[in-house]
């Protein structure tokens, strides 16, 4: 991932789009119109107000807006010219069969992308004289007119044939992209565009509710991170999801919304969605460091290990003392066999904050995987030392004495990570291990039984089981089971020999003899 490089390739597009726009404007002399989403027509507001309710043939669009006027003269105390009151009322928001188009391709393109950043936007190129529509300059000297370049087209109809213009699409993608560069070489920004008290006023309006709607969006992702069902905090992430979209459609500038909506996409695990979010909060802010280290998260969890790293990297450029992010590096180390690395990444962590729990966790998976059980296990109990709420270290710790064959202090960690959290699987799955080991078969079967409640795919926990079964002369159940993992991809004369030499040997150490079919199935492939 090289940051720079794909800067200048969104740049390229950019500078593209705008070569288009002026190689179609090469033929002629002709004014431009930004639209952030494409409509059927090019028309007005004072057409589209009554398009929808009017059908007749009949229908004069002139003659409502001569009504229009002749109302609004009611209110001047000096004679004014129709189309100067026209534009008055166009600039205030009114209905009008004017339609706004400027001399300023950058201005049109600048309204083609200001929105609807999930739609395509497009250009209109109109040619700036014509016998079926009238193209009209401002008299009146407004400062929003002037910044704008505005000019207004009046048609007969109240909208404009398709045949008397051109169209350039605004890809949804490149909006932002095009939004930075006009602000950044052009000084044409939405403050620009809208600078006078009623461009505050409509401004305020298009941006209204982004500040309500941020923090419904920090609400539900709040509430996601505390639920425990899986479905539920699905849900919660969703609706958080939706409320910063509403925001980054009224105001596509605000990082936090850009980071928040990122985080909430990597706990709904779609991770190209979330990088897509922090990539534009790097670009908006280069010198946040949880952007980097946020879309460092989610490719790691892509196993995309090198970007994690290079981005982690990054973090640790601008603020070298932050010890979660060593941690998370070291964790790209170990997940890429790098462990020299990531254990003295760890230590880096833990050096900086020595009561950081998850770093000595997080250093015992490493040593786990270099089989240093010793060292395994002091990580895991320091960090049970510094956070007793810890249920995965509680965890990992059971792990370490079930290899070392102390079976009883291995249940007493599962059983107080089970109490911690309930709805872990695998810790379950573990302790019905080490109840097995114990020789304690009803004890093994209940833990196996409510792996298979909580996961019902969990393809080991039914092989276990099955094998459970055996020593209890269940053999019904224990074809059932054994079948069902067999068919699931276990190996399950492999788990069989992990535990005995061989049939023989089963029936000698549990003084039993197995059916007939119950041995071809651990056997014979």
């Amino acid at each position: 991932m090289n940051d720079k490089s794909d800067s200048q390739n969104e740049l390229n597009r950019v500078l593209e789009k705008i070569q288009e726009i002026v190689e179609k404007s090469a033929d002629g002399d002709y004014i431009y119109r930004g639209e952030p989403k494409c409509h059927l027509k090019v028309s007005s507001n004072l057409y589209r107000e009554y398009e929808k309710e009017i059908e007749a043939d009949s229908f004069d669009i002139k003659v409502v807006q001569r009504e229009i006027l002749n109302a609004a003269k009611e209110y001047l105390e000096e004679t004014v010219d129709d189309f100067e009151l026209l534009t008055e009322l166009q600039h205030h928001g009114g209905k009008t069969n004017l339609i706004d188009f400027t001399a300023n391709y950058l201005v049109a393109l600048f309204f083609a992308c200001d929105g609807s950043h999930d739609k395509p936007g497009r250009i209109i190129l109109l040619e700036n004289q014509s016998e079926v529509y009238d193209v009209i300059k401002p008299t009146k000297i407004i400062n929003r007119v002037t910044s704008q370049k505005s000019i207004f087209v009046q048609s007969e109809t109240g909208f404009i044939d398709p045949t008397e213009y051109k169209v350039i699409c605004i890809p949804e993608d490149l909006k932002i992209h095009v939004l930075d560069y006009l602000q950044k070489h052009h000084d044409i920004s939405t403050k620009a565009i809208y600078n006078d008290l009623q461009g505050f006023i409509e401004n305020r309006r298009i941006h209204r509710s982004d500040y309500t709607e941020f923090y419904k969006g920090k609400t539900y992702q709040d509430r996601g991170d505390l639920a425990e069902d899986p479905v539920e905090k699905h849900n919660l992430y969703e609706k958080s999801v939706e409320y910063y979209s509403a925001v980054l459609e009224l105001n596509p500038g605000l990082v936090v919304a850009h980071n928040n909506r990122g985080l909430a996409y990597h706990k709904k695990k779609e991770f190209n969605n979330a990088i897509k979010d922090f990539n534009r909060v790097i670009a908006l802010a280069p010198y946040y460091t949880e952007g980097y280290r946020n879309r460092g998260g989610a490719f790691l969890e892509k196993e995309e290990f090198d970007e994690a790293i290079a981005d982690f990297k990054r973090v640790l450029a601008l603020k070298n003392d932050y010890a979660e992010v060593y941690c998370n590096l070291g964790i790209a180390y170990e997940k890429k066999g790098e462990y020299d690395k990531a254990i003295e990444n760890h230590n880096m962590a833990i050096e900086l904050k020595p009561d950081f729990a998850e770093a000595y966790y997080a250093r015992g998976i490493v040593y786990r995987e270099v089989e240093d059980h010793d060292q395994e296990f002091q990580n895991y109990t320091i960090a049970i030392k510094l956070n007793s709420n810890f249920a995965e270290a509680f965890h990992n710790r059971g792990i370490v004495h079930s290899l070392k064959g102390k079976h009883d202090k291995a249940i007493e960690d599962y059983t107080t990570a089970i109490k911690l959290n309930q709805n872990k699987a695998n810790v379950y799955f573990c302790r019905g291990i080490s109840h097995g080991a114990n020789g304690d078969y009803d004890k093994a079967i209940h833990d196996y039984s409510y792996t298979i409640d909580l996961d019902s795919d969990h393809a080991e926990a039914y092989c276990n089981r099955g094998e459970a079964w055996l020593h209890l002369k269940k053999w019904k159940k224990a074809r059932a089971d054994l079948t069902f993992a067999r068919d699931n991809e276990v190996d399950i004369i492999a788990a069989f020999h992990n535990d005995y030499e061989s049939i023989e040997d089963f029936e000698e150490k549990n003084d039993v003899q197995l059916p007939e079919d119950i041995k071809t199935m651990l056997t014979q492939q």
